[in-house]
């Protein structure tokens, strides 16, 4: 048994990428009209703007590489194995991502376990290819590893070398031809569609709040409720509104309406269970 650590930069069978419009891009995958109409809706005591301002990356980022592994188990991990080469399991180890996005985005890394005629299998289908078949493999790796102005390529850029260095268990190559071999057999396709697979029915935007935030939210809903219960009875609606306003002043991220709302609700409840014991 072999196991060759490779990543979706050398081998991309899913596309992690979370940075501005990534195909795993936070603002896709959350929607922020929804989240202020569930605020104006009174469903919630914060808007799109809060709910950013608290964010937590982390939780969406162990979403997205539970969506990834799953895919990967479920739909790509059957089709590799048949692919008769000598793969025996993928397993995902974790998701990259760049202290900057100038030059690289975020990539997922996972160990490719094989036996150990791989190497040799993978030789054997190039040794095998048609001539048309070399042709195309030979102009994709031309074409997507070969250094230019601006970037340098540390991937073999023909078949004779990619051969050589599978022969070594370089991972970079066998990534290539994977890549190569990958789309050639069409599994890419019969995989399924990783877009649509992250975006079915992906979590509501309250399972990404930071932990600090929520319990924070739940102590303000505490007191206010608390505080209306505790002065229904002498004060008004408006004054203890205005009494709350001021209890949480330095706290800009609380607006008016969600004190309000949640007085109205705590009044409604009150006299609710009022009408229900006079009956």
């Amino acid at each position: 048994m072999s196991t060759f650590e490779l990543s979706t930069n050398l081998f991309p069978i899913v596309d992690v990428d979370m940075y501005t419009n990534g195909v795993c891009d936070s603002d896709n995958l959350i929607n922020s009209y929804l989240i202020d109409n569930d605020f104006n809706e009174n469903l919630i005591n914060y808007d799109a703007d809060t709910f950013w301002s608290n964010f937590d990356n982390d939780k969406f980022k162990a979403v997205i590489l539970k969506r990834a592994t799953d895919f990967i188990t479920d739909n790509v991990k059957p089709l590799l194995i048949n692919l008769g080469l000598g793969i025996t399991d993928i397993k995902v180890v974790d998701i990259h991502s760049p202290k900057y996005y100038n030059w690289s985005t975020d990539s997922l890394n996972f160990d490719l376990v094989t036996d150990e005629n791989f190497t040799d299998n993978i030789i054997d289908v190039i040794n095998l290819l048609e001539p048309n078949e070399i042709a195309d493999l030979s102009k994709f790796l031309k074409d997507n590893y070969s250094s230019y102005d601006g970037f340098i390529s540390f991937t073999d850029n023909n078949v004779t070398d990619l051969i050589e260095s599978i022969k070594a268990g370089e991972e970079r190559e066998i990534g290539a031809f994977l890549t190569w071999y990958w789309n050639w057999t069409d599994s890419s396709y019969e995989c399924g569609n990783w877009t649509d697979y992250v975006n079915e029915e992906f979590p509501m935007y309250d399972n990404f709040l930071t932990d600090d935030f929520i319990k924070e939210c739940n102590e303000i809903r505490d007191y206010i409720v608390e505080y209306t219960k505790d002065n229904y009875s002498r004060l008004s609606k408006t004054a203890m509104i205005d009494a709350i306003c001021e209890h949480f002043v330095d706290n800009d991220e609380i607006v008016y309406s969600t004190i309000e709302n949640c007085v109205s609700d705590t009044i409604k409840m009150i006299e609710s269970n009022t009408l229900e014991l006079d009956l």
